[in-house]
């Protein structure tokens, strides 16, 4: 683990950053390199599968192309070549599945599955019906992939958020103050909440408040893992675009 790692594990407790994730499944003959590898295979699938599918490739054959693309990640050390300083890790792999797509793909080859090689569980029904309801044929297939990793992130953060809850034994304080947490609250929301919690209004202002700045807190973490730190403005600018292509 790198000194930057332990700093935010000691700060924090989060899990290591992507590109530590990346930089450890480069080696696979390092230890838990076949875990890392796993783990963003199933974190990051999805956004693949929906670029592929707005390029207008059936339902299995996206899933097999994506399949076939975390394979190649390994199989050709394509994940050697990524570097956090230069930029986004969704920018690594998206420029990564274009390059496999064109020199790979078009044999229409079966590749081989095991040996070490992950293989990404696809549930093909959650996916199309994910894509159906995101699909835009006013977007490009670049837009299309950038809206849902937006949204996969933005569901992350709220499946964290909601364990935290749940751990303390709140989650149906969760439940209701969640629903403030994108939208302001309507006239009487905080008494009517309040009384379903037995607090006054101003402790549930106050506990909303306190979500609000946990869920900030989650998404600029997790926006910040796959990001070049170097990079001046980095977050904000990802941040806003990335809210940006939800609108």
């Amino acid at each position: 683990m790198t000194s930057e790692d332990e700093d935010l594990k000691g700060e924090s407790d989060f899990p290591q950053t992507r590109w530590s994730m990346v930089q450890k499944a480069a080696n696979p003959n390092g230890p838990g390199s076949f875990e890392a590898l796993s783990e963003l295979c199933e974190e990051y699938w999805y956004p693949l599968y929906a670029f592929v599918r707005s390029q207008g490739a059936p339902p299995e054959d996206a899933a097999d192309e994506v399949q076939g693309f975390f394979v190649a990640l390994l199989q050709k050390d394509l994940l050697e070549s990524a570097d956090r300083n230069k930029g986004k890790l969704r920018s690594f792999l998206i420029h990564a599945l274009k390059k496999y797509r064109s020199n790979e793909y078009r044999s229409k080859q079966t590749q081989k599955r095991g040996g070490g090689i992950p293989h990404v569980s696809i549930d093909q029904e959650w996916a199309e019906g994910r894509f159906e309801a995101e699909a835009d044929h006013g977007l490009t297939p670049e837009q299309m992939l950038d809206r849902s990793w937006a949204r996969l992130l933005l569901d992350n953060v709220i499946s964290e958020l909601m364990q935290e809850f749940s751990n303390q034994g709140k989650i149906s304080e969760f439940r209701l103050l969640s629903t403030f947490l994108v939208r302001k609250p309507d006239d009487g929301a905080y008494l009517e909440v309040a009384a379903k919690l037995g607090i006054s209004d101003g402790n549930v202002k106050v506990r909303i408040h306190r979500m609000r700045a946990k869920y900030r807190d989650l998404l600029e973490h997790k926006l910040r893992q796959t990001l070049d730190p170097e990079e001046e403005n980095a977050l904000e600018n990802e941040k806003a675009y990335l809210l940006s292509t939800l609108r």
